[in-house]
């Protein structure tokens, strides 16, 4: 695996889990995606893709930053552009 690029970035693979997460300002909900250079990245899903799933395949771009801990693992925000690669999501 490669490691984590830092800054915008195109994001292509698939989705590995979701999760509802709480905080001050309600919930959002959070997606595992592994890119096929073999990074991990975690953020939030964004609002074009309504009903994530796990082992969908999809394609954003999204500022990354790697993790402190491990270098093949980042956050993402400010995702844009995704769409599904897989016609079983459409």
């Amino acid at each position: 695996a490669e490691p984590c690029p830092t800054g915008r970035t195109q994001i292509i693979g698939d989705i590995l889990s979701t999760k509802v997460q709480q905080n001050f300002y309600g919930s959002t909900l959070k997606m595992l995606v592994k890119d096929d250079h073999g990074y991990k990245v975690w953020g939030s899903v964004p609002a074009s893709l309504e009903q994530p799933q796990r082992g969908d395949r999809v394609t954003f771009f999204a500022n990354l930053t790697p993790s402190d801990d491990d270098p093949k693992f980042g956050f993402f925000k400010r995702p844009t552009k995704a769409i599904y690669l897989n016609e079983t999501a459409a």
